[in-house]
């Protein structure tokens, strides 16, 4: 699939779902096959091969065609012939042993047919058929050196075929067989004819023995006998590839995989959202992960994933929904959900009912004057529980709105300086004195603008606004991503790094403004900002993922596709679980999720627990004991058990702290029973907890 490879067991309707996180190398999987050992291989966009071994659950990863000097490395297609594997690629036809795993020979050259041509698939029959970009090439009868040109009859596409594109071929009733972007051809021996379906884009066939099966658009033909009949048709999914066996035939689709029987039919895939696409997520109290999938026609709906299972919903399952074009989500504090729609409006979700807010039944400003497109950009909670909202080009030049928590609307246009209709107010956030922050990034006056109504919503003689640009300290007037962090500092993503407003105080003026610079983060373009419980900073780029330490001074970590399971380096949003320390991170092909040890500190003392424990230590050892249990910016005493200080340290502000087993002067703490000792700053609060150190 798009995102990996699964395997669906009949016998207990089980599922083995594998992607990078269980070890593939390319979540980008174009091929699958099975040897004759058992094993299954998977070739990739990028020509990377892994080859699982269910007997021992082993991937092993074939890099030949990845490394080689290749433009095109595309993997199409996988067979087997007894111990020979056929990898169909874009610049040829490889064999590899199966016993040895190594590379045989490629071919790259078919006849009179450009070297290296694309290989789209394969069929080994009596003899080899290769389906190419330039035609068909068919194995020359008794020939076995598969390397020299001249050993294959070549066919031309559209010269001796008149068709542009050959999916597939066989062997059917004696006679060679192809299925094009015209039809069915056949070769009598002399020429090439049309066979069937005329006219027909024929995406794959399927030979066994005197019955043929076709994918024709949505639907799946039988013919036998000079009989075409239509086993059943499927508006709506996009079929690509089918195999028949025991009188089921399996159908590859945009919906899963089909299973025809007996004129019924069935999907088989695992549970999962609609698809790979992850425009914004957040995190709702409860824990749950919530996805806006995209806007206009590229949106699917909404998924909801509970920490269990995924849940879709749509316009095929939710009346609430007008469209499926749901591309920004926002978890309140409330633990209402607010689902943001690309032109009807947005969708509140609350005690597991959805009410959708659009024309009808707010004061909203549309696109245009049709009075029925509304865009809303972002949303974002107040300290009052009131929903502040960006109405995206509004036709009515009122461009920040709020919904309060008595279900009031109010509405706000700005003159000096003047947004107009047709500018384009993107990524809202709201600080601690209820100061609302957004971007205009579009038209108009671009650059970071301020808002605060003063605490009264009705009077608008006493509210403050402002915008901030590059001549105010800015790195740019580009602004990407906008957060408050646990210190109240604004943070402020552009299209070349991060700046920090570290005062944002209320009513000042740009002038009062102290505005820094991540120096760790200068040229990156940034995508999505988040904060964990420990003040650490989140950065998505187009490079992938960089931690921050909480003042931005120090890079942390990084993450991208090559050094973990991140499906893509183009990062869209990142989302945490305050109370698990899960981090998800949503790119277009995927989202991944990471476990942290920066996890909401609790409120007051309870047990203290350290794991693991015993703590074994030896020379070189990177293990941490983890103390979990602890209040916000709690301190630490390591102490020996006849009460001496051996090492004391801040905690980094989360439920969690890791200590490495050393003592005060850098060395690792002989074998015995330590004491651990946690308080809170003023020494009120105090929990202990006992560990075993073994030392190796």
């Amino acid at each position: 699939s798009e995102g990996g490879l699964f395997y669906f067991n009949p016998a207990d309707s089980s599922y083995l779902k594998m992607t990078k996180s269980e070890g593939l190398s390319s979540q980008f999987l174009t091929a699958v096959g099975i040897d004759n050992r058992g094993r299954i291989w998977m070739g990739s966009l990028e020509g990377i091969i892994d080859v699982y071994n269910p007997a021992d659950n082993s991937i092993k990863t074939l890099l030949d065609i990845f490394n080689s000097n290749k433009n095109r490395k595309q993997i199409n297609d996988i067979e087997t012939r007894n111990d020979t594997v056929f990898v169909s690629t874009d610049f040829g036809l490889s064999l590899i042993n199966s016993n040895t795993d190594s590379f045989v020979e490629t071919i790259v050259k078919f006849g009179n047919f450009p070297t290296e041509s694309r290989v789209f698939n394969t069929t080994l029959s009596n003899r080899i058929l290769v389906s190419v970009e330039a035609g068909l090439a068919v194995q020359k009868e008794g020939i076995q050196n598969l390397s020299a040109p001249e050993s294959w009859q070549t066919y031309d596409a559209p010269g001796d075929i008149p068709v542009n594109r050959i999916y597939n071929a066989g062997y059917f009733l004696n006679n060679i067989v192809v299925a094009t972007d015209d039809g069915i051809f056949a070769y009598d021996g002399n020429s090439w004819s049309t066979f069937l379906y005329s006219d027909y884009d024929i995406k794959d066939i399927y030979i066994s023995r005197d019955t043929l099966f076709s994918i024709i658009n949505n639907s799946i033909h039988k013919f036998v006998n000079n009989n075409d009949e239509i086993l059943f048709n499927l508006s709506g999914n996009s079929l690509t590839k089918l195999v028949s066996e025991k009188n089921q035939i399996y159908i590859a689709s945009n919906g899963g995989v089909i299973n025809y029987f007996n004129q019924l039919h069935y999907f088989i895939f695992p549970n999962g959202p609609f698809k790979n696409q992850f425009l914004n997520i957040d995190v709702d109290n409860s824990g749950n992960l919530w996805v806006g999938s995209g806007k206009d026609i590229s949106g699917t709906g909404v998924y909801m994933f509970d920490q269990l299972e995924w849940k879709n919903y749509n316009i095929s399952n939710t009346p609430q929904f007008k469209t499926n074009s749901f591309h920004n989500v926002y978890a309140a504090p409330d633990n209402s959900v607010y689902l943001a729609n690309w032109g009807r409006g947005f969708t509140r979700y609350k005690n597991g009912s959805f009410l959708t807010f659009d024309a009808t039944n707010t004061p909203l400003g549309t696109l245009n004057s049709s009075n029925i497109f509304i865009a809303i950009s972002d949303l974002h909670a107040d300290s009052k529980n009131n929903i502040w909202m960006l109405d995206f080009q509004t036709y009515t030049r009122k461009p920040v709105n709020v919904l309060t928590a008595d279900s009031t609307w109010y509405t706000y246009s700005f003159d000096s300086p003047l947004v107009s209709h047709d500018v384009t107010v993107e990524h809202l956030t709201v600080d601690q004195y209820d100061t609302k922050w957004f971007a205009v990034t579009a038209v108009g006056e671009q650059g970071l603008y301020f808002f605060n109504e003063n605490g009264t919503l009705n009077d608008l003689t006493d509210d403050t606004w402002g915008i901030l640009k590059k001549e105010d300290g800015l790195n740019s007037n580009d602004i990407t991503a906008l957060i408050v962090d646990k210190r109240g500092e604004l943070w402020i993503g552009n299209g070349i790094g991060i700046n920090i407003i570290i005062n944002p105080v209320q009513y000042s003026t740009p002038s009062l403004f102290t505005i820094t610079n991540v120096i760790p983060m200068r040229q990156q373009s940034i995508n999505c900002l988040a904060v964990d419980p420990i003040n650490r900073k989140w950065v998505g780029t187009d490079n992938g993922v960089f931690v921050l330490s909480p003042d931005g001074s120090d890079l942390l970590l990084t993450y991208d596709k090559s050094n973990s399971p991140i499906p893509d380096n183009t990062i869209n949003s990142i989302a945490i679980n305050d109370k698990t320390g899960t981090v998800y991170i949503a790119t277009n092909f995927g989202v991944a999720s990471l476990t942290t040890v920066a996890i909401e500190p609790e409120e007051s003392f309870g047990e203290i627990f350290v794991y693991p424990n015993p703590f074994e230590l030896s020379e070189g050892s990177s293990f941490l004991l983890n103390i979990d249990g602890l209040v916000e910016d709690s301190e630490i005493k390591i102490l020996s058990i006849d009460g001496r200080l051996i090492y004391e340290f801040p905690a980094p502000g989360g439920r969690i702290a890791q200590w490495n087993g050393i003592n005060s002067d850098g060395k690792f703490v002989p074998s015995g029973i330590y004491i651990i000792v946690a308080y809170d700053q003023r020494g009120n609060d105090v929990a202990t907890s006992k560990v075993a150190i073994i030392r190796k």
